[in-house]
């Protein structure tokens, strides 16, 4: 096949700080035949005079700046415009971990050209770019079954994650009601709608991304993306074209449904929505016991005295970590 066209897909929203790091992992790749969409929200920050060097030396890279209905949409409007066989969503304050990335993913997609979706590992660093040293699992090299993914028994990090830009076409692009999750909605779709199929899924053993941790970022409140999570799999439930059992999406939904429950009332937020859901998709209300726990766990002090403190997670959580490597690609 023709070398193909990797389209970067970066949406922005005042992240200046961070996306002539993004640019440059791009531009710096052994790899050259791509194409960089900037989609930015109309940020107010330096983001346009970080960007204006890259547009003036570069043809291959266009920015347009406009409001936007957030994430799910700004990635939209990139896919409608790119034209890339196979494309990736690469944050504004993420970035690629090295010159070779595009050359081995290429290699993986002139080896399978009928992937879906093709993944690999990352790391995730803070602000100034160095590298926090979590302990995590490894995940095998191979192919991936697609009830996998939509279990979440295997996860793929947004700044590693090609697919191919035809098929996520035929589903319908990124969902406007999942947007914290959208990412993750995206590769169940892009793996579960019919036609399913068989090794369409990839996972390589090379890191390809660096994902930035820091307070701004839309992630850092892990009730939105628990909430978020709980909403996607309710969606899915109602979704024909996911190839699998209502049954089995149903007893799924539910699982993560009680999951973001617990979440929200160990940290005595509001619970509504949640109920809402399981009552859609079970046809019940919620169980008298969850409902008498929520009510204990809002006394002042009860629920500290049951389960203790409540741990940090999300960006707190990961920041609390030692520091390794520097991968910034440019020196201040």
């Amino acid at each position: 096949m023709n070398s193909p066209l990797l389209s970067i897909i970066v949406p922005s929203f005042n992240q200046g700080a961070f996306i002539a790091n993004t640019l440059l992992s791009i531009v710096h790749q052994e790899y050259q035949h791509w194409e960089i969409i900037i989609q930015d929200g109309g940020s107010r920050d330096q983001t346009y005079e970080a960007v204006k060097p890259f547009l003036e030396t570069d043809k291959r890279i266009s920015f347009q700046s406009e409001k936007d209905k957030g994430f799910s949409d700004a990635v939209n409007k990139a896919l409608l415009r790119c034209k890339g066989d196979y494309a990736i969503i690469q944050n504004s304050d993420d970035f690629f971990s090295g010159p070779h990335v595009f050359t081995e993913a290429v290699n993986y997609l002139e080896r399978y050209p009928e992937l879906y979706l093709l993944s690999a590992p990352f790391n995730r660093v803070d602000d100034q770019f160095n590298e926090l040293l979590v302990q995590e699992g490894k995940q095998e090299e191979g192919f991936i079954d697609p009830m996998d993914i939509y279990k979440l028994k295997r996860t793929f990090g947004q700044s590693s994650t090609f697919f191919s830009v035809k098929r996520i076409r035929e589903i319908g692009l990124l969902s406007l009601n999942v947007d914290m999750v959208a990412d993750t909605d995206t590769w169940i779709r892009l793996a579960a709608y019919d036609p399913m199929g068989e090794k369409k899924i990839y996972y390589g053993s090379q890191t390809w991304s660096c994902a930035t941790f820091h307070p701004q970022q839309r992630s850092a409140d892990q009730s939105k993306f628990m909430t978020g999570r709980a909403q996607m799999f309710t969606d899915l439930v109602f979704n024909p074209r996911v190839s699998i059992d209502i049954s089995e999406k149903k007893r799924i939904a539910v699982v993560f449904i009680a999951d973001a429950f617990e979440y929200l009332i160990n940290r005595k937020m509001d619970t509504g929505k949640l109920e809402e859901m399981y009552k859609k998709v079970t046809g019940q209300s919620l169980p008298v016991r969850k409902k008498l726990k929520q009510g204990l766990f809002r006394i002042g002090g009860i629920r500290s005295l049951i389960k203790g403190p409540v741990e940090k997670d999300g960006t707190d959580y990961f920041l609390n970590f030692p520091r390794g490597k520097n991968y910034k690609w440019f020196v201040s």
